[in-house]
């Protein structure tokens, strides 16, 4: 008998690898993550580092150049000399002077600018010299608009700020010193080429100054920041997520932030990373293939044995179990089962036919212990019949009589004809009538087509007789119908027997006692008609009839006998 909560042996083996698997496998993509993690922060920082090293080697360059433009504009005499001598010769000396300070200490000391320029207000002098990248075309342009703006009279400042000229960016300065203007101006794109020469990857550099945005700042805006945030923060633009990235600088008066794709300064794996993920992925693929097998050569042949035990149980004896594959010992437990279910069914089939014959025996004993008392009870019928001549009963008692026994004698196969067994219940039913008259009645209402349908003998003439017994007992009139139809299926053809009377019925234990399969009795003496039917069914037609007994609604008792039809 299986046990109650007991686990399928397939979910105790997924079980047993889940809880030996499981735990290491969680430990190792704990630690791969943990390792993913510090590499990741070491890559940062290190990042941090070099990206801080790289914009403070640009903001001391940026400084540079305003010290250098400060000094010179407070120390120097030539801008004065340029614009306040009266002296032509000496002011072309001047301006020879100064430009050559523009060329020897401005470009060549700091070749990342692009342009340098110096305007008088009170002259109206205008001196500029370029760097090697811009074309003619651009220097033409960057020329005019720069003396546009020193032409009007701008507020000179100690600090960069972020502008475009002629649809480039660049970080401008322009430093104001009594009527002379220096502009000093750097692409702002070089900052970013130097970045992702030192990071390998594009990125995005914000440069504020005394809390002015000297670079970058829309970047910072598109995040949601106003300023360079204290720590490392992850933020959204365009939908994308990024990185911001706070740089140290030297010079406390510049803050700066690293702006980088989070999905490429995450990305990519170190060996050792990708080392602990083949490990969990071959443990994995261990696992699976050991479940597999474990299923193959265990759980599966468990599984069919089960299946033939349940069949077994089911009462299908012709079920064996394929021996051709499966582990050895597997194969040696099939074979001893197939071997022990064909001798269970050789002894089934021995058992089924001695029972039959038993059967054979029971039903002739049934009828020696009826035949006695019948013939007893007919010829005291006609004994009383005779003593008032009343020759129409003794006739008529006779011919049943003579029927009756004729088909009694005749008897010996295990089918006979509903035709005959009807015949047969007629004389039966015409007897118990002429002695009862008053007791009962009967009706038999059957399809002449279903005349050769074949039965087992004495069926109906039990259920009459129990018809008789309650109308000889009772005092209320007894009512006998028999009825016959052909119920057909996609399977099979049954004919329906259907037995009625308007007795007192069955009663209720008797009912429950017959639904379980109980053998019935009533004050210790064995129904044997009842039991004798069922058993005879069973052995005949196997789970193909069926024998129903219920009450009706008006309380008689109602016979519902299907047997394989087979005209």
């Amino acid at each position: 008998m299986r046990q109650k909560n007991a686990v399928p042996l397939r979910m105790s083996i997924l079980l047993g690898l889940f809880v030996v698997a499981f735990p290491m496998l969680i430990l190792l993509l704990v630690a791969n993550a943990v390792t993913f993690r510090n590499r990741q922060q070491e890559n940062l920082k290190a990042t941090q580092q070099i990206v801080s090293h790289a914009v403070e080697l640009n903001t001391n360059m940026l400084n540079s150049v305003l010290t250098t433009v400060s000094m010179y504009a407070v120390s120097s005499n030539t801008p004065n000399n340029m614009q306040y001598l009266f002296n032509e010769s000496e002011q072309m000396f001047a301006r020879r002077e100064l430009n050559n300070w523009m060329e020897v200490s401005v470009m060549m000391q700091y070749p990342k600018l692009e342009m340098f320029a110096a305007y008088s207000a009170y002259s109206g002098d205008y001196l500029t010299i370029f760097g090697t990248g811009p074309d003619i075309s651009h220097r033409f342009a960057m020329r005019d608009s720069v003396k546009q703006t020193l032409q009007s009279s701008p507020n000179g400042s100690n600090h960069w700020s972020y502008t475009v000229r002629n649809g480039v960016a660049y970080l401008e300065n322009i430093f104001n010193y009594g009527d002379m203007y220096y502009c000093s101006l750097i692409r702002a794109d070089v900052l970013d080429e130097q970045l992702a020469f030192v990071t390998g990857q594009d990125g995005e550099l914000c440069l504020y100054n005394n809390g002015h945005a000297v670079h970058g700042g829309d970047v910072l805006r598109k995040l949601g920041l106003t300023q360079v945030p204290q720590d490392i923060q992850y933020a959204t633009m365009d939908g994308k997520p990024h990185l911001v990235m706070p740089l140290a600088l030297e010079n406390p008066a510049m803050t700066a932030a690293l702006v980088l794709s989070a999905e490429e300064s995450l990305a990519g794996l170190t060996v050792p990373q990708l080392l602990f993920l083949l490990v969990a992925v071959v443990m994995a693929g261990a696992l699976l293939l050991m479940y597999s097998m474990l299923q193959a050569n265990v759980t599966k042949p468990v599984d069919i044995l089960v299946d033939a035990m349940s069949k077994i149980g089911e009462s299908d004896l012709s079920y064996r179990v394929d021996t051709t594959t499966g582990a050895p010992e597997f194969v040696v437990i099939g074979t001893t089962f197939n071997q022990m279910m064909d001798r269970v069914q050789q002894l089934t089939e021995e058992i089924y036919i001695r029972e039959i014959e038993n059967q054979k025996v029971r039903l002739r004993n049934l009828q020696m212990q009826i035949n006695p008392h019948f013939l007893s009870n007919c010829l005291n019928v006609i004994h009383t019949a005779s003593i008032p001549q009343n020759w129409e009963v003794v006739r008529q008692m006779t011919a049943h009589l003579t029927s009756y026994f004729r088909f009694m004698n005749s008897l010996s196969a295990d089918e006979v004809l509903l035709e005959e067994e009807l015949r047969y219940t007629r004389d039966f039913l015409s007897i118990q009538e002429l002695r009862f008259p008053d007791k009962f009645s009967w009706e038999i209402a059957v399809p002449d087509f279903l005349g050769h349908a074949r039965i087992p003998p004495l069926i109906i003439k039990t259920f009459a007789e129990n018809t008789i017994k309650h109308a000889r007992q009772g005092e209320d009139y007894v009512e006998l119908l028999i009825e016959a139809e052909m119920e057909a299926s996609e399977s099979c053809s049954r004919l329906h027997l259907h037995i009625v009377d308007t007795g007192p019925g069955f009663s209720e234990e008797f009912l429950e006692r017959w639904a379980r399969g109980e053998t019935i009795s009533t004050d210790g003496i064995h129904h044997i008609g009842l039991d004798n039917i069922r058993s005879r069914l069973q052995l005949t037609y196997g789970e193909a009839a069926a024998l129903q007994l219920e009450n009706t609604v008006e309380g008689g008792a109602a016979v519902h006998l299907y047997i394989p039809l087979d005209l």
